[in-house]
């Protein structure tokens, strides 16, 4: 039995996330620029349908609410989120700690008076004060931010909003970004592909501002499922995409309780042996309480009145779907095994 053995139909199923992909956020995307080479060849055309063959495509646990206007997703930081905290916190921690028993010792031992002690303690902090510097700022990319971004796909308007870092919106018609998985930078072994919106000045050359689809993929041939879950929604309505989505994330307008977020952790480790649950337990423990941190001290995004107004669902919608109709176990439903393991 394994963890989660619920597949590619199962709602804790998160195919698509592989590895922490923190591009974008750290470092940030360049802007005014010119597309390059791979962004160019992989685009993915909003009038292109991929066939998936025996595929299917996948919401990838990222979608917050859908009905017949308006789609909701995260963005592609939120999986992780935790992870950049947690590391931040733990050297920051470290330099404090180690900083205060360096001066602890140094006053026994001939005290503030030494002209040697004071060189010495200036030294130690002249190299560790950048680090501790630069781990603040690690801190800053998740606490006391955004508990998330959001992205709505408006297809009654044939609009993207898209939340930015710093928290302000931005409108664009669908047909004028620029999606492709081709990275504009050099991937690392440690980074994944994923799927860019990239807004173009009037040249249809040079990225303006960029957003993220929230899958990410070490296959980039994987993306096209999550990518046709949009593109499909946009292009061929909400009754083409409907029967993929069996759970939303309960986070429109608040925060993410804790408890969620743990098994949201858990999640990621899909299908892995039911033996390595104490050790993945243990994992998904520790990154949940930066996690939380990150939570309860960001503010929760709101859209603007006429974005809401725009993506109101009327009150007979057969495709309104958002948190409320989630399964009432999450975690039973973690461990119930797969059509295989029966």
């Amino acid at each position: 039995m394994g963890i989660s053995g619920l597949g590619e139909c199962g709602i804790w199923s998160r195919e698509q996330e592989t590895n922490m992909d923190y591009y974008g956020l750290i470092p940030k995307f360049k802007f005014n620029r010119p597309l390059n080479a791979d962004e160019k060849n992989n685009q993915l055309k909003y009038d292109q349908r991929f066939d998936l063959n025996s595929q299917s495509m996948v919401p990838d646990l990222k979608l917050i609410s859908m009905n017949s206007y308006c789609m909701e997703l995260v963005d592609k930081y939120y999986s992780a989120k935790g992870f950049v905290s947690l590391i931040g916190f733990v050297f920051f921690s470290s330099y404090l700690i180690s900083f205060s028993l360096i001066v602890i010792y140094t006053i026994p031992n001939g005290g503030w008076g030494s002209f040697y002690n004071l060189r010495f303690i200036f030294f130690i902090a002249l190299i560790a004060f950048p680090m501790a510097l630069w781990m603040i700022y690690l801190l800053k990319t998740e606490w006391f931010a955004w508990t998330h971004y959001p992205i709505r796909f408006d297809r009654k308007n044939r609009q993207v909003h898209f939340f930015r870092l710093d928290g302000t919106t931005c409108n664009v018609p669908w047909e004028k970004v620029f999606f492709t998985s081709g990275l504009s930078h050099r991937k690392s072994f440690n980074q994944d592909y994923y799927i860019s919106g990239h807004i173009l000045a009037d040249d249809n050359e040079t990225v303006i501002d960029t957003f993220c689809l929230p899958a990410t993929h070490s296959d980039r041939k994987q993306l096209e499922r999550h990518w046709e879950f949009v593109r499909r929604y946009m292009e061929e309505g909400p009754a083409s995409v409907a029967p993929v989505v069996n759970f939303c994330l309960p986070i429109a307008g608040k925060r993410e309780g804790y408890w969620f977020g743990l098994l949201y952790l858990l999640s990621a480790y899909n299908g892995a042996p039911m033996f390595l649950f104490p050790l993945l337990f243990a994992l998904s423990f520790i990154f949940s309480i930066p996690r939380y941190i990150a939570m309860v001290t960001s503010k929760v995004p709101v859209w603007p009145e006429n974005i809401e107004a725009q993506c109101a669902a009327a009150v007979d919608d057969p495709y309104a779907i958002d948190a409320s109709s989630n399964p009432k176990h999450p975690l039973r439903d973690l461990f119930r095994k797969t059509p295989e393991e029966k």
